[in-house]
């Protein structure tokens, strides 16, 4: 049995196989154990007992993953839910890192605050995403969450629990965001927050084709008169393709009359902030009950440099069908970004696009699934081919070369950072890379 004061403890005699699973219903690891901690001091204990047995231990949030990311084979999982404080000093939130954003969102929104980037959907644990970066609809103008952590709580490999910023041990710092949770365990974040309004208003903006809505994505991300921005494409049954722009002005002002715009054909939609923020809550509830969430979800999401955006698009709808896509709870969407200064996020300098294909393909045999995961690496190949690389929440298989190109000149320090700081490789989940071990 796990040692553990506080922590609550299940081991297979007392269920464990819903951590074999995850969003993506395409791996199924089953781990040993399962222990959710309530402080760090717990999680030393896990990874004391983890050396001594060899095996490995995995931090988990939200099970949001798609591709196993957050499993571990007989090892240990965190299930990270106990870790659940929120504190908010000023401009400051210090929360526990298996709180979600949406947590985060009704505790500071009421304050007139908000942290700068939030992803789409904010059921996702906040150190869920901070181990692969954080995009979402702000992120042409603050980049990705993790660039804009003030301060993170860790405990490493060694059992030291470590506080680290941009000042203080910069390397476990650098290391840990967006190190994919392989490098040490975060218990606490210090988010910055910003002032936000009370209300917002959300227009869809519906393009004829992906040419067009890319023209009016770039535009808008040069002009900056829209506080949100991401571009959206569906197809239905029969192969047709829509396209929108979901664009947001925080507060109340002139509106699509500021941007130059015609309001024919546009839904406008007012709302709360706070609704607004959390607007997929409903929706993913929408999906459960039409077993939609149940269905595999074999994602590929890559970043795309500006210049070569509109090629890669035409490539990627080019390629896809009904069948290959899905038509519900399926899309493609693209999020603009500005330079991100987060050492492991493979965001080539100057903007760039973050290009994901949501597939959700109800009914999918795994010979079918695994023809989409073909699918992902031809598409993948295709950015890698324009200068783009993985942001790594995808289904996509790796290789040992492949995470060596994928972190470039960043490899040979986070080889070191994982030998400093776990030598004996006890934290890591299924994300494959070559760790060295003990």
């Amino acid at each position: 049995m796990v040692p553990g004061r506080g922590g609550e403890y299940r081991g297979l005699d007392t269920g464990v196989m819903e951590f074999a699973d995850d969003f993506g219903h395409i791996v199924h690891l089953q781990p040993r154990a399962v222990e959710r901690p309530r402080d760090a001091a717990d999680i030393v204990r896990v990874l004391e007992h983890a050396k001594r047995e060899r095996i490995n231990v995995a931090a988990r949030g939200r099970g949001h993953s798609v591709f196993g990311q957050c499993q571990v084979d007989d090892g240990i999982v965190l299930d990270m839910s106990g870790l659940a404080g929120i504190e908010v000093n000023g401009d400051t939130a210090r929360v526990g890192a298996g709180v979600s954003w949406g947590d985060v969102l009704r505790a500071t929104v009421p304050l007139g605050l908000a942290p700068p980037v939030l992803t789409d959907y904010v059921g996702l644990s906040v150190g869920g995403t901070l181990s692969v970066g954080g995009i979402g609809a702000t992120s042409f103008r603050f980049g990705a969450q993790t660039d804009q952590v003030r301060a993170m709580t860790v405990v490493t490999g060694t059992g030291e629990i470590v506080e680290c910023s941009a000042t203080r041990e910069r390397g476990l710092f650098d290391a840990v965001r967006a190190g994919l949770g392989q490098i040490g365990i975060v218990t606490r974040v210090d988010l910055p927050l910003i002032a936000v309004p009370e209300q917002v208003r959300h227009y869809r903006i519906p393009y004829p084709t992906i040419d067009e809505l890319l023209s009016a994505l770039e535009r808008f991300v040069a002009e900056r008169k829209f506080d949100q921005l991401s571009g959206v494409g569906v197809i239905d049954p029969d192969g047709h393709w829509t396209y929108h722009i979901d664009a947001v002005f925080e507060g109340v002002g002139e509106g699509l009359g500021k941007a130059g715009l015609d309001v024919a054909g546009v839904d406008i939609t007012p709302a709360s902030y706070l609704e607004y923020g959390t607007r997929l809550d409903a929706a993913i509830e929408q999906w459960r009950t039409a077993g939609l969430f149940d269905a595999p979800h074999p994602w590929l999401d890559v970043f795309v440099p500006g210049p070569a955006l509109r090629g890669f698009a035409r490539t990627v709808v080019r390629s896809l069908g009904p069948r290959d896509l899905g038509t519900d709870g399926a899309m493609i969407l693209i999020y603009p970004i500005a330079e991100s200064s987060t050492p492991l996020l493979p965001i080539q300098a100057g903007r760039g696009y973050l290009f994901d294909v949501l597939r959700c393909n109800v009914g999918a045999s795994s010979e079918r699934v695994d023809e989409l995961l073909r699918d992902n690496r031809s598409l993948y190949e295709a950015a890698m081919q324009v200068g783009g690389t993985l942001y790594p929440i995808s289904a996509v298989c790796m290789s040992t070369q492949d995470w060596q190109r994928h972190f470039g000149s960043q490899w040979g320090p986070l080889q070191r950072a994982k030998q400093q700081f776990d030598p004996h490789g006890i934290i890591g989940s299924n994300y494959r890379a070559p760790w060295p071990r003990s």
